[in-house]
C-alpha cells in the first residue's frame, strides 16, 4: 500500500465542499488529507501525489475525469452509510448495469460534458473475447498468473460470468470486489486481481460494502482447485480448522502439512488458515446485513468463539466497529432459545428447484422430512442436540434457509451441509460447456441447465436408506424407513408440525437386536454392521482422500457395492467424477437407434470425455430416463446395490458383488427394465442382467438414482 501524501489545500482541488457539520466524518477515497473545519475528520485514501490532477467529480469544472470511489458520506448522521455514484452532470443519462453481456451496449456519460454520449460496446474491441478466455482458462486451469490486462477488461465489462472466479482489490483504497461491482471501475494499474476472497483477504483488502463479496457465488473449490484442494476447502467448511491444526487437515486429505499449504497458495493464493479466516469474516458480514442479531450472537454464529476476538477483527479490517455496517435501522432481535436464524444461500444460475424439491419428496421419511409446497423441511441431530431447517426458494439467484438450532456456533457447520444437499457450489456454466461437446447429452444439458445432483445431509442416513432398499418398491422401502425412525429415531423435544423425530444416530442402531428391527434378518444385519462401522470409525463417510480410496474404503462395509460406494461418493462426499457405470439406466439412456446398449467397459470408454463433470452426466441421463418413461416402478428408495432387476431371483441382501464391468444386462423382457435404486446390473458372461441366487448386484437403475 502506498503512503500517505503529503498535506494539502482544499483550494487546491475544485470541487470539494468543506463546510460540513462538526463531527461527520468525510471519506473522499482519492487522496488529500488536510485543511478541514475545525472538529471535522477527513479521511482521504493516499494516491495523489503534488501537482497531479484532483480525480474528483462531485461539481468539478467540466473536463476534469471523474474518480470518486462508492462510498463517500458528506453531511450525514454518523452510521448512515450513503453511495454516492460519480458525480454526474445533471440531465446526463448512466446505464451502467451489472453483469452485462458481451456485445450489449454500455452507455457511459459519468464525468463528460452535458449532452455528450459515449458508446462502448462490450467486447468490440478487438481481443476482448480471446482475454476474456485466457482468464477463464487460466482460471479453470488452476494459475495464478492471471492475464492482468484480459482480467481488466472483463471488470470493465462487469462480466457476470466470472462472479466468484475472481475478485478485484483496489490498491488505493485497501478494498476488494466483485468482477459485477456497480462502483466506477478503478485505473488498471491500480488493481490487482486474486482467484478466491480469502487471497484478496490475506494481502490485506476488506471486503467491498457495495457489491458484498460474501454475496458472491462460492466456487473456490470448482475452479482450477486440485482434488485435494477441492477436499480440504469441504473439510474447512465443515469445521475441520476449528479445533485442529493444519497438520490434521493435511492428514485426513493425506497430503504433508508443508504439501498442504503450497497447493493453497498454487491455487487459492491463500493459506489454510486464511480460508477459514476469511469464511468467519464473511459469514459475519452476511449476518450483519440480513439478520437482526445483536452482535455477540453474530460473533457466535460465524463462528469466532468471542465476542471480543469478532470486534478485533472487524475493527482490523474494516477500520469500524461491526455495528457501523449494519445499514439498516432498528432494534436487535435475539435468536432466542431455539437459536432461529434466518439468511440466504447464493447458487450461480440456473437452478433446477422442481427437480431438486421432486428427488427430496420421492425420498423423504415421514417424522424426519417434509415437503409442502416449494419448502423442503427436516429435523436436524448434531452432537445430541435437535433443531429443524427449512429451505424455500428466493430471489437473486438464493435460496432462503431458516435454521432452527440452540447451539449458535454449529451455524457454520450447517450452513456447510445444506450447501452440499443443494448442491449449491456448482457451476453449471462450466458443466454445460463441458458435457454439452458430446453429441448425446447437449441435448439433454440444453433442455435442464441447472439440473444439480442432490446431496445428502448425512452419510451415515444416506448409507442406511440404500440398504433399506434392497428388493422392494420405493413405498416399501420407505415404510420400512418409516418404521425404523419409529422405533429407533430420538422424538423431537419441541416437535414442529410434521417433524417429530431425528434419525436414528448409528450407536443406537449398532446396539439393536436384529430380530426388533422389522425386518428380514439378513438386512437387519447388514444395518448393524454399518451401524457399527460407523462408531468405530465416524469418518468413513467424510470427505477424504481421492476418489478410489474412499470407494475401495466404502466397498469393505457389509452390504455395500461399487454402485452404492459410487452412489455415495456423489451424494455424500460430493465427488463431481464419480460414476456407477454398470448403472443399467445409464446403459439404457446410452442405446443406440437400434436399442443396443453399451458395456460398462464401453460406457467408460465413453464417460472419458465428460471429466471431471461424470456425476453431472449420469444426473442428466437418468433424468432422461425418467421423462421417457423406462424406469421401473421397483426399486425407487434410495440407491444401494442390493435390488436384483425385476423378474431376477432374489439375492442374499447381506451380500454384495461387483458387475462385470465388460458387460451389459438385459432385463427380464417381460418386466420393466430398470432395477431398483441402489443397483446396477452384474451379469455372468452369457447371462442376463439378474444376478444368481444368492448374490446382489452392486448397481442402480435409473429411475432409483434421478429420484423421478
Amino acid at each position: 500500500m502506498t503512503q500517505p501524501a503529503s498535506a494539502k489545500s482544499p483550494q487546491a482541488y475544485p470541487g470539494i465542499k468543506a463546510g460540513v457539520a462538526a463531527g461527520i466524518e468525510t471519506t473522499i477515497e482519492s487522496g488529500i488529507e488536510t485543511g478541514t473545519e475545525a472538529g471535522i475528520e477527513t479521511t482521504i485514501q493516499p494516491g495523489i501525489e503534488t501537482g497531479t490532477e484532483a480525480r474528483i467529480e462531485t461539481g468539478t469544472e467540466l473536463g476534469i475525469e471523474a474518480g470518486i470511489e462508492a462510498g463517500i458520506e458528506v453531511g450525514i448522521e454518523p452510521g448512515i452509510e450513503t453511495t454516492i455514484e460519480a458525480g454526474i452532470e445533471p440531465g446526463s443519462e448512466t446505464t451502467i448495469e451489472a453483469g452485462i453481456e458481451p456485445g450489449s451496449e454500455t452507455t457511459i456519460e459519468a464525468g463528460i460534458e452535458p449532452g455528450m454520449e459515449t458508446t462502448v460496446k462490450a467486447g468490440i474491441e478487438p481481443g476482448i473475447e480471446a482475454g476474456i478466455e485466457q482468464v477463464e482458462a487460466g482460471i479453470e486451469a488452476g494459475r495464478l498468473d492471471l492475464d492482468h490486462d484480459a482480467c481488466y477488461r472483463a471488470i470493465a465489462v462487469r462480466d457476470a460470468r466470472f462472479d466468484g472466479r475472481l475478485f478485484t482489490g483496489v490498491k488505493t483504497t485497501g478494498i476488494y470486489c466483485r468482477p459485477i461491482c456497480p462502483a466506477r471501475t478503478p485505473r488498471s494499474e491500480n488493481v490487482v486481481f486474486f482467484p478466491t476472497a480469502a487471497a484478496a483477504h490475506e494481502a490485506g483488502f476488506r471486503p467491498c460494502l457495495r457489491c458484498r463479496p460474501e454475496t458472491s457465488p462460492d466456487l473456490g473449490a470448482w475452479h482450477g482447485a486440485s482434488n485435494t484442494v477441492s477436499r480440504a476447502l469441504a473439510l474447512v467448511e465443515l469445521g475441520a480448522l476449528d479445533d485442529a491444526p493444519v497438520d490434521a487437515l493435511a492428514g485426513r486429505v493425506g497430503v504433508g502439512e508443508r504439501q498442504l499449504r503450497r497447493l493453497f497458495q498454487q491455487h487459492l493464493g491463500a493459506s489454510p488458515v486464511a480460508v477459514a479466516q476469511s469464511r468467519r469474516v464473511l459469514l459475519g458480514k452476511q449476518l450483519i446485513h440480513e439478520t437482526r442479531l445483536p452482535m455477540t450472537e453474530v460473533a457466535m454464529a460465524a463462528g469466532f468463539g468471542s465476542l471480543r476476538r469478532f470486534n478485533d477483527t472487524f475493527q482490523t479490517l474494516f477500520k469500524r466497529p461491526p455495528t457501523a455496517l449494519r445499514r439498516s435501522a432498528g432494534r436487535d432481535v435475539s435468536a432466542g432459545p431455539d437459536g432461529e436464524i434466518s439468511l440466504k444461500l447464493r447458487y450461480r444460475p440456473p437452478y433446477d428447484w422442481p427437480a431438486m424439491l421432486d428427488f427430496l419428496r420421492a425420498r423423504a421419511i415421514s417424522g424426519v422430512e417434509s415437503v409442502d409446497g416449494d419448502v423442503y423441511r427436516r429435523s436436524i441431530g448434531l452432537h445430541g442436540r435437535q433443531g429443524t431447517v427449512s429451505v424455500r426458494p428466493a430471489g437473486g439467484n438464493a435460496l432462503c434457509a431458516t435454521v432452527r438450532f440452540p447451539v449458535l456456533s454449529a451455524l457454520p457447520r450447517i450452513i456447510a451441509r445444506l450447501r452440499r444437499v443443494f448442491d449449491l457450489a456448482a457451476d453449471p456454466d462450466a458443466i454445460a460447456e463441458q458435457l454439452g461437446k458430446d453429441p448425446t447429452l447437449a441435448p439433454l444439458v440444453a433442455a435442464r441447465p441447472g439440473l444439480r445432483v442432490p446431496g445428502a445431509w448425512d452419510g451415515f442416513e444416506l448409507a442406511v436408506r440404500a440398504v433399506l432398499g434392497q428388493q422392494i418398491t420405493v413405498s416399501g422401502a420407505i415404510r420400512l424407513a418409516d418404521a425404523l425412525v419409529a422405533r429407533f429415531g430420538a422424538r423431537l423435544q419441541a416437535p414442529d408440525g410434521a417433524l417429530t423425530h431425528v434419525f436414528p444416530d448409528p450407536a443406537m442402531l449398532a446396539a439393536a437386536d436384529p430380530a426388533a428391527m422389522g425386518m428380514p434378518r439378513s438386512r437387519g444385519a447388514a444395518l448393524l454392521a454399518v451401524a457399527a462401522a460407523v462408531v468405530a470409525e465416524p469418518r468413513i463417510f467424510a470427505t477424504g482422500r481421492s476418489l478410489e480410496e474412499a470407494v475401495a474404503q466404502l466397498r469393505a462395509l457389509p452390504g455395500i457395492g461399487e454402485w452404492t460406494a459410487q452412489y455415495i461418493a456423489m451424494r455424500q462426499l460430493r465427488e463431481r467424477d464419480a460414476f456407477p457405470a454398470a448403472d443399467i439406466g445409464l446403459m439404457r439412456a446410452m442405446a443406440d437407434a437400434a436399442g443396443l446398449r453399451p458395456t460398462a467397459r464401453a460406457l467408460l470408454a465413453r464417460a472419458e470425455s465428460w471429466r471431471p463433470w461424470r456425476a453431472y452426466a449420469a444426473q442428466h441421463l437418468w433424468a432422461s430416463g425418467a421423462q421417457r418413461g423406462s424406469a421401473t416402478r421397483r426399486g425407487l428408495f434410495e440407491s444401494p446395490a442390493h435390488t436384483p432387476d425385476p423378474g431376477s431371483a432374489s439375492p442374499d441382501p447381506g451380500r454384495s458383488v461387483s458387475p462385470d464391468p465388460g458387460r451389459s444386462g438385459s432385463p427380464n423382457p417381460g418386466r420393466s427394465a430398470a432395477p431398483s435404486p441402489g443397483r446396477s446390473a452384474a451379469p455372468s458372461p452369457g447371462r442376463s442382467a439378474a444376478p444368481s441366487p444368492g448374490r446382489s448386484a452392486s448397481g442402480a437403475s435409473a429411475r432409483a438414482e434421478s429420484g423421478a
